[in-house]
């Protein structure tokens, strides 16, 4: 049996991070990587110390221009990075004013649009009713007049006429009346749709990072593209409609969708599942030379995808944590 195939003995720890017990001669990732994550000046110092103290140990001075090239394209690096983050938060504000203010708009539009035409019929339905009104009055008096001149034939069409007008008016009555009780219909809530309490509860449950209060940036863009979907006809009971909200959160929010499976990257996603985070230095104590440290948030991603009681699966996915870590302790 390869040492690739031995199981590997895990302990869990009371911070939610496990410690895996390498077996012999397989040294940990963790015991030799470098921390490239950090934006802070601390983790500059962390990165000086650390190729310090790799320089000393292979006989190398840290005068040595090559380490301090080395050292300078990282600090731009860290630099870069700081930069993309302050523009992607700068283009997440823009774009929040901008769908709020495109909103605004066509709120203010249509709600003109709909106060004029709603005025506009009420109008003209109420100069019906009165003119039907003034049928029936000539109507009575054309009858009247008939009956007082015993004129047979014009009281039979007064008569007429006045049952004319009579049908007309209760029809235009009927249909003011529904007119009415449709607009007082319209501005009691609704229940919510059960379909679209249930894709939008999965959804959340999907993307726990999202606050419906909108009280971070995220959370206000998700808003605010949920909002220009609804006004563009997009149906939150279908399930395309998420699907579609997906794919433009994909465009403005990529640090929350840019792993969708554990093996291409380590940045937090939408899913508790696909997060792969944790270098062990963030750890109360450092992972020995045979032992590798699964992060909190790693153990948490492995129990998400129901691999951690099956031992053959959760060692698969602890390898993978490891080939990841050793992949990005040599890059650069």
């Amino acid at each position: 049996m390869s040492e690739q195939d031995k199981a590997l003995e895990v302990a869990e720890e009371r911070d939610g991070s496990a410690v895996v017990q390498l077996p012999e001669g397989e040294k940990s990732p963790q015991n030799t990587r470098e921390d490239f994550s950090g934006d802070s000046d601390d983790a500059d110092d962390s990165d000086d110390r650390d190729e310090g103290s790799e320089n000393g140990s292979e006989g190398v001075s840290d005068s040595d221009p090559d380490r301090e090239a080395i050292r300078a394209a990282r600090r731009e690096e860290r630099q870069l990075k700081k930069q993309l983050q302050k523009a992607r938060q700068t283009e997440s504000q823009q774009l929040i004013n901008s769908l709020k203010r495109q909103n605004e708009q066509m709120a203010e539009r249509l709600a003109v649009l709909e106060k004029r035409t709603a005025g506009s019929d009420m109008a003209r339905l109420d100069k019906a009713i009165e003119d039907g009104h003034l049928r029936l009055q000539y109507a009575k008096m054309s009858i009247k007049k008939a009956t007082e001149i015993a004129d047979g034939t014009g009281l039979a069409e007064a008569q007429e006429q006045w049952y004319e007008a009579r049908r007309q008016v209760e029809a235009l009555e009927a249909l003011k009346k529904k007119a009415v009780t449709n607009q007082e219909a319209s501005s009691v809530p609704k229940a919510p749709d059960p379909r679209l309490k249930r894709l939008a509860s999965d959804w959340m449950a999907r993307n726990d990072w999202y606050d419906p209060q909108g009280k971070d940036m995220d959370s206000q863009v998700t808003v605010k593209i949920d909002e220009a979907l609804t006004a563009e006809g997009w149906d939150p009971t279908n399930e395309d409609y998420w699907e579609e909200l997906d794919n433009r959160l994909t465009k403005y929010l990529p640090h929350r969708y840019n792993t969708r499976n554990d093996e291409k990257s380590s940045s937090s996603t939408r899913r508790p599942r696909s997060v792969v985070t944790g270098t062990g230095r963030e750890n109360s104590r450092s992972a020995g030379g045979n032992e590798f440290r699964l992060s909190p948030e790693r153990v948490r991603a492995i129990k998400d995808a129901g691999r951690w009681e099956n031992i053959e699966e959760r060692q698969k996915m602890i390898r993978k944590y490891m080939e990841y870590d050793r992949m990005n302790a040599t890059r650069g």
